[in-house]
């Protein structure tokens, strides 16, 4: 996998127009984090509580890269 980047909630994250989910195009990471869970909490059936967590703390994941190598454990 690639390098991993931890944000803190004060990171700024900036992101393309065509690719934004929030309403503005930079982001704190804390900003960032509430955005994903009120996302994931609006468009799932996990309670409130539950999606806040899955943001937070990710969930155990397997990925399949293009260039090959099997399946790798990470977490989105």
């Amino acid at each position: 996998m690639s390098e991993q980047i931890i944000l803190s909630d004060e990171d700024v994250v900036s992101m393309a127009q065509d690719a934004n989910f929030a309403e503005a195009s930079t982001l704190t990471g804390e900003e960032l984090m509430e955005t994903v869970a009120n996302l994931v909490f609006q468009k799932t059936r996990l309670e409130e509580d539950e999606a806040k967590g899955w943001a937070a703390n990710g969930v155990n994941c397997k990925v399949l890269l293009t260039q090959g190598g099997g399946w790798q454990k990470g977490k989105i």
